[in-house]
């Protein structure tokens, strides 16, 4: 073997030696590349989740309730329990309200609210209405109360509730007390011991 032979065999090793390693770095090369592609992408991810986390924390939350109290009086309840106002807050309940033959017909307040929506409603507002139980009670006993509403960036929201009846003591309470009607009671209770 001629000096040249020996060369081109080197040359031919160091080209394969060259193409072997060109080749393990394109593999490593690869996965660092899906690795980083990966990396951002769980990135996009909790950045989306930290933005619904946000909104879910800030967004309005208009929440329908019956409240009866303990002298019997029953109130239909709207409040806003989320941070920020609820717009044009739309209410419907299904199946719809039938009078009593011997309802007033001037007493209409809860009609008035299902007609027509309320145009702003700040958060911790609280509506309530006097429901005398004169309407007819549905034969399953359950109310749907649909709220439709935007948010002040723009989102809609749509959620449903279901308000179970009795028809012994008309509206069950359903959903929380105010706190002030909780001290109300016991500041009565108080009294009467005395």
């Amino acid at each position: 073997m001629t000096l040249q032979d020996w060369l081109l065999i080197i040359n031919t090793t160091a080209q394969v030696f060259t193409l072997i390693g060109l080749f393990i770095y394109v593999v490593y090369t690869a996965k660092m590349a899906k690795a980083t592609k990966d990396q951002a992408e769980a990135s996009q991810e909790s950045l989306k989740m930290m933005r619904i986390n946000e909104e879910n924390q800030t967004r309005p939350y208009i929440v329908p309730y019956i409240d009866t109290l303990p002298n019997g009086m029953t109130h239909f309840v709207v409040v806003n329990t989320g941070k920020t106002p609820g717009i044009n807050v739309k209410l419907a309940i299904s199946p719809e309200l039938v009078d009593d033959e011997n309802f007033d017909p001037l007493h209409t307040p809860f009609k008035s609210l299902l007609a027509n929506e309320i145009s702003y409603m700040p958060p911790n507002y609280e509506m309530r209405i006097l429901w005398e139980v004169k309407h007819k009670i549905p034969v399953s006993n359950i109310f749907e109360i649909t709220v439709k509403y935007a948010g002040n960036k723009g989102a809609e929201y749509e959620e449903r509730y279901r308000i179970k009846c009795d028809d012994d003591i008309g509206m069950l309470y359903q959903g929380r007390k105010p706190l002030q009607d909780i001290a109300f009671h016991l500041q009565n209770f108080l009294e009467n011991l005395k």
